[in-house]
């Protein structure tokens, strides 16, 4: 289960030469009256506008008068070139959408602030009724103007090394060279659609969409599920074992109200790791990197990687873990949509869009169930909700499952039953992007000759 999510807020971590679009509170006023008498005066001059529309580039004329006069710069954007996207080819689902602009008479550690209080401008128009701007912009303000023949290509580079800079799409990590062969053959036990609708993606084309679940019960050894049970409970930190079966998870490790899945009402909160454990695991651990190697060699048409800082800030760790039990209480949840991703490095290349839509990357989480038995008296399923129609699908805890689900999926988990006494049902949830390998790639192909879905709800239209 996830504790963060689409309310978070970010600081503004920018670099001089490359900045992201970041919602920004607040940043200094600064008097540049002295250079203006002296005849330097600070000044901004819009050099290039990729996949970005006449139209919209007067719009954002109003962002830079509130932000320029607030900050004393003088701007001009009335010879600024057209181009088209410069959607890099080593990063296919960039928007490619890139203001450029130099800089004259502006001190260096003073351009952020500048950047910043022009992009809280243009994320302003992005949230207005109606919008002024169709998707974010990646802004980059420069000190010399690049040759006019090279300006696409450099408008290109700065998307991908905004893209390296914040890892954006680093892979899993892998061991050896795994059996790949073998896990494309492989095949999920079950296969299950939800959430049908019409949506309208970036191009303003509808199209029908709905959100999947996939379950297999035989991609991960008894062995792996073991060691990644161990890295989750700490038996590689505590020399002595805690029985969790008997006393519930350990307060060493597991601590109340590390999740608070229903805020504001009077139930006790639930289990959840501490700081200090989430932290470990995200650190390297073999069991880890084993499985992250099948998750490669499971979508091979896809570069797989963990769910980077840059799309919803360090408050949101891209590896947690779950121990529900007997009464507690959990509330129905979305573990990531990129529609309504919060202004960040990852909006500003990549845009807002619908999750599976084609040529975009995936957001997916997988959920391992860990415990080394579990009877099915004991309940605590996995329920995955159809809004629409308010029905349910519910994926049972079997020793080392694997569930992978869309995270725009509405779930919660069922706490255990009566009978489970004060055992706790573990779990590991990875979340994962499945970026594309090409421009325009089907996104909603993950596997040959899977089994036919069930369709649920709204999905059986």
């Amino acid at each position: 289960m996830t504790t963060g999510g689409i309310s978070t807020l970010f600081l503004c971590l920018l670099l001089t030469s490359t900045v992201s679009s970041w919602v920004s509170s607040a940043y200094p006023r600064r008097n540049y009256a002295g250079a203006t008498r002296l005849g330097a005066a600070p000044f901004i001059n819009g050099v290039a506008a990729a996949g970005i529309s006449k139209e919209e580039l007067k719009s954002l004329k109003q962002a830079f008068v509130f932000a320029c006069q607030d900050q004393l710069v003088g701007y001009s954007l009335d010879e600024v070139i057209i181009l088209p996207e410069a959607a890099s080819r080593s990063i296919p689902g960039a928007t490619g959408r890139v203001l450029l602009l130099v800089q004259s008479n502006i001190p260096d550690d003073e351009v952020e602030d500048l950047q910043c209080a022009i992009s809280s401008e243009i994320d302003e128009m992005l949230y207005s009724d109606p919008p002024c701007l169709s998707q974010p912009i990646l802004l980059s303000i420069e000190k010399e103007t690049p040759p006019r023949t090279d300006l696409l290509r450099h408008m290109n580079a700065l998307v991908t090394r905004t893209v390296e800079m914040y890892e954006m799409a680093v892979p899993l990590a892998r061991k050896e060279a795994g059996p790949s062969e073998q896990l494309q053959q492989l095949k999920p036990t079950s296969t299950v659609q939800v959430d049908g609708a019409m949506v309208v993606g970036t191009s303003g084309d509808a199209f029908w969409d709905t959100s999947s679940l996939l379950v297999f019960d035989d991609l991960i050894t008894d062995d792996l599920r073991k060691r990644l049970l161990d890295v989750v409970v700490g038996r590689e930190e505590f020399e002595e074992e805690w029985d969790g079966t008997a006393d519930g998870p350990d307060p060493r490790r597991w601590v109340r109200g590390g999740l608070m899945d229903i805020p504001d009402q009077e139930v006790k909160p639930c289990w959840g790791l501490s700081d200090e454990a989430v932290d470990d695991l995200c650190l390297h651990h073999d069991a880890f990197e084993e499985f992250e190697t099948i998750l490669s060699g499971l979508f091979t048409n896809f570069s797989v990687s963990r769910l980077p800082v840059a799309v919803l800030g360090d408050s949101v760790s891209p590896m947690t873990a779950n121990a529900p039990t007997h009464g507690d209480v959990f509330g129905y949840h979305i573990d990531g949509d990129p529609m309504m991703t919060p202004p960040s490095p990852w909006t500003d290349v990549y845009g807002r869009y619908p999750n599976r839509q084609t040529g975009k990357p995936r957001f997916m989480s997988c959920l391992i169930y860990l415990n080394d038995e579990w009877s099915d008296s004991w309940g605590a399923p996995t329920r995955f909700l159809d809004v629409a129609s308010d029905t349910h699908f519910d994926v049972q805890p079997q020793p080392g499952r694997c569930v992978f689900m869309d995270q725009d999926i509405t779930h919660t988990v069922i706490a255990p039953a009566e009978a489970a006494g004060q055992r706790p049902r573990y779990s590991l949830v990875f979340k994962l992007l499945l970026h594309p390998k090409v421009h325009d790639q089907d996104m909603n192909v993950l596997g040959a000759n899977w089994p036919d879905s069930v369709l649920v709800g709204s999905a059986n239209q």
